[in-house]
């Protein structure tokens, strides 16, 4: 009896600094607030909107939310999650993540705008990883991304517009991605083809097809040949499309500006060079 008193009287104190902390929010949304935890080195995502009540056709409950920030952050690119409280009618259910803010500042003048240059292509990249294991992450506005201090590697924030994706929704995500990268790059015509080879594709029934990614592949050269006098030289283009299952290992273009950018799917850094 006296263990179990212990164990009551734990919960209020706890109760008690979680609540001190509410009112000191780091940060909020449409559907929760976010706050330090009574664990130093983390904090709580709260949902303050009845889950009932929310718009699911757009947003996740918590605990897909939580599933999916799970997914990202075993691959480095959200935070660790450390738990997940419901309660009934789903009002107060919370989960417990990592906080990076030391390590991690937002990027932008303007919260609800957009990555930009590098950070837009980088994020891409992260989503293009995130696509080949099978899930869909959307509403990439600044506020829902960090970068590292050091590095500039994205942090993914906020898994509330996000799915679970297989088949031929995997590949129209993953071409949507990768087309979205070249055009933060400054080659949107690349972006455009190679969304363009992936649609017809899908139109066709062909996407699940053996070797298909390797068609897509040898269709996006043949392409760059017919414009190899274009006024961009891009012969060193060279996207691996060859397993839309999983084993697109890179993207390796130049910008107008003939810089070099390398995008690595498959969990190798971003980088840029000459």
């Amino acid at each position: 009896m006296l263990r179990k008193a212990g164990e009551i009287m734990a919960e209020y104190i706890r109760n008690g600094k979680l609540e001190a902390n509410r009112k000191n929010r780091i940060g909020a949304g449409a559907y929760g607030i976010v706050y330090e935890s009574d664990v130093p080195g983390n904090v709580m995502k709260e949902v303050i909107v009845p889950e009932s009540k929310q718009d699911y056709a757009a947003v996740n409950t918590l605990k897909d939310e939580t599933d999916l920030q799970a997914i990202a952050a075993e691959m480095g690119m959200a935070p660790r999650v450390a738990g997940l409280e419901q309660f009934p009618g789903g009002v107060g259910n919370r989960m417990e993540m990592a906080d990076v803010r030391e390590n991690y500042e937002p990027h932008g003048a303007v919260m609800q705008g957009w990555p930009e240059g590098m950070d837009a292509v980088r994020v891409n990249q992260q989503l293009g990883q995130l696509a080949l294991k099978g899930v869909r992450l959307e509403d990439r506005h600044n506020g829902n991304v960090l970068y590292n201090k050091t590095t500039g590697r994205p942090m993914q924030l906020d898994f509330g517009i996000a799915g679970r994706v297989e088949g031929s929704e995997k590949a129209a995500t993953l071409a949507m991605v990768t087309s979205e990268g070249f055009e933060a790059a400054g080659i949107p015509e690349m972006g455009n083809m190679l969304r363009d080879i992936v649609m017809d594709y899908l139109e066709g029934g062909q996407v699940e097809e053996k070797d298909t990614g390797t068609k897509i592949l040898e269709e996006l050269e043949q392409q760059l040949r017919k414009k190899k006098a274009a006024k961009e030289d891009k012969s060193n283009l060279l996207p691996s499309f060859r397993s839309l299952g999983g084993d697109i290992s890179k993207v390796e273009y130049k910008s107008a500006g003939g810089e070099t950018y390398k995008l690595f799917y498959g969990g190798g850094p971003l980088s840029k060079g000459a």
